[in-house]
């Protein structure tokens, strides 16, 4: 046995994980082809556009995102626990999730296009982009077909559909970017970027002998998927807020150029974001099930998660400290320099967004999606009161300074607040202290293996 094979043992011997595994690398896969292109192209268009532009650009994707959120209804993670739990009833969850994810849609597109054009009617520019990029908010249903893959852990299925249409429409940008194009156009590709999502995603569905069509709406089954969901549809709106509302009051308070400047320093940020989304995403099947053969079995794949999520968080703000301002000079140029100290600031909320991402594997089993919700909204009061306070005086450092306070009360301080997370905040705080052990204690097994076999 080679050390490969060995090392495949051991690790599923430890975690029992080689299907979770398996399907955090295709997710992996998927974020690092998208984020690749996507950063290449992300910097040409930001060097292409320029600071204030950049800024109008990323206020009307903010302005959006925090109506957008809404039109999902927080059903992500209740439909793929009732898939789980459920899949005889499969059609009838799935054709209820799509039926109430496209009326959100259709509403929330209106209210979006009501309250630009009430707000900012004398920027056309804004409302252009605002109401192109909030256009596609009536694709979102189906992504229906991927919770049902996720469902099942094999999340590689949908990979290559998620694509099709990111690459199609990054060719497009590039073309724009060559020819000289305003910013609307670059809105339109966005656009028609999530059309062709949608139709692959329902091509690659049919692919694997399924239909929509099968699907059934069924008001017993909707009915319980929105009570259960409505305290999440709540906590993402929140979420949103409070991740978005910076860039906002940015704009109004400073200029576009320092939303630009800032923007740069959130988007490398959130690069990473994709990673606690899809280890949570691949590890919640296992843990719903767990939950109902033990507690115990049930706590330690969180502690695991907890572990797992420290360990890559602090290991990118290491590393990001030290390089963040030479990052942001070669790839953006000296008119982004001050996102580079942004940067290295802001790189560490990654630690507190990967906690509260793991911990929603614990609140959403336990049916505490209310708690969720008042941890968020006692994040996000902190993060506009911060930013009433700091923008001015610093602007968008300022906003970087409210945005890291901001997520380690909500996703970890507010635990210890309920009783019924208390536990979890324990257990956090053990995360803490034991993941530089578990990193030692593999990596002396990993050198043992290599020194008592060769390749």
């Amino acid at each position: 046995m080679n050390l490969l094979k060995l090392l495949e043992a051991k690790i599923n011997k430890s975690f029992g994980l080689q299907k979770i595994l398996q399907n955090i690398s295709w997710l992996f896969f998927d974020k690092i082809f998208r984020y690749g292109i996507g950063l290449f192209v992300g910097i040409w268009f930001a060097r292409y556009l320029g600071p204030e532009k950049y800024g109008i650009y990323n206020f009307a994707i903010a302005f959006s995102a925090i109506f957008g959120v809404v039109v999902g209804l927080g059903l992500k993670v209740i439909v793929v626990r009732e898939l789980v739990k459920t899949p005889k009833l499969e059609n009838q969850i799935l054709g209820s999730a799509f039926v109430m994810i496209f009326f959100a849609a259709l509403l929330t597109w209106a209210l979006t296009a009501i309250t630009v054009l009430s707000f900012y009617s004398d920027d056309i520019l804004t409302c252009y982009l605002v109401l192109i990029i909030s256009a596609g908010f009536v694709f979102q249903p189906f992504q229906s077909i991927g919770y049902y893959f996720e469902s099942k852990v094999e999340s590689k299925k949908v990979v290559f559909a998620a694509n099709l249409g990111f690459v199609i429409s990054s060719i497009f940008k590039i073309i724009l970017i060559l020819t000289s194009q305003e910013l609307v156009a670059f809105a339109l590709v966005g656009l028609f970027d999530v059309f062709l999502t949608s139709i692959s995603l329902v091509v690659v569905f049919r692919m694997n002998n399924l239909s929509i069509l099968n699907w059934k709406w069924d008001p017993l089954i909707a009915k319980p998927l929105l009570r259960d969901s409505s305290p999440l549809i709540l906590s993402a709106v929140m979420v949103v807020i409070y991740m978005r509302i910076d860039q906002i009051m940015l704009k109004e308070m400073v200029s576009d150029r320092e939303l630009g400047l800032y923007s740069v320093a959130v988007k490398l940020t959130e690069l990473w974001y994709f990673l606690p989304a899809i280890i949570q995403s691949s590890f919640l099947p296992k843990i719903i099930r767990a939950k109902e053969v033990s507690r115990e079995n049930f706590m330690k794949i969180i502690q695991k998660l907890f572990s797992f999520m420290i360990f890559f968080s602090v290991a990118i703000g290491i590393v990001t400290s030290f390089f963040g301002q030479l990052i942001v000079l070669m790839l953006f140029g000296e008119g982004y320099a001050e996102s580079g100290k942004m940067l290295i600031v802001l790189i560490w909320s990654l630690l507190f967004v990967s906690l509260g991402i793991a911990r929603s594997a614990y609140l959403i089993p336990e049916n505490l999606t209310r708690v969720h919700l008042y941890t968020v909204l006692i994040g996000t009061i902190t993060n506009i009161v911060l930013n009433i306070i700091l923008i001015p005086k610093y602007a968008g450092f300022g906003a970087v300074i409210a945005t890291l306070v901001a997520y380690s009360i909500a996703a970890y301080a507010t635990c210890f607040i309920f009783p019924s997370t208390r536990e979890i905040g324990f257990l956090m705080t053990k995360s803490f202290f034991q993941t530089p052990v578990i990193v030692i204690r593999y990596c002396k097994k990993i050198m043992n293996l290599i020194k008592r076999k060769s390749w």
